[in-house]
């Protein structure tokens, strides 16, 4: 890459904002993608809700749906896709 100074300066601090803005957007969407009928029912009616309860169930749903895994697939994924730049 002839300016990779570019990358460091702007791409990366607006790629780690976006990151942190979106990563909750990436679980549910996750989360839905890989559930059944009944767990999407679950996060459906829980997911957004401020009580612990619900809470502590969307954190079980999504560690049964294993998403700890899937997020640690995509960060490789993504992490070789910008080594690769």
């Amino acid at each position: 890459m002839l300016y990779k100074t570019t990358i460091y300066s702007s791409y990366f601090p607006i790629a780690l904002c976006a990151a942190v803005f979106l990563l909750p957007s990436w679980c549910i969407n996750t989360a839905l993608k890989y559930a059944n009928s009944t767990k999407r029912a679950i996060l459906d009616a829980d997911y957004g809700r401020k009580d612990s309860e619900t809470e502590a169930q969307v954190k079980e749903d999504f560690r049964q749906l294993r998403l700890n895994e899937h997020y640690e697939e995509y960060e490789d994924k993504v992490y070789n896709r910008i080594n690769a730049l």
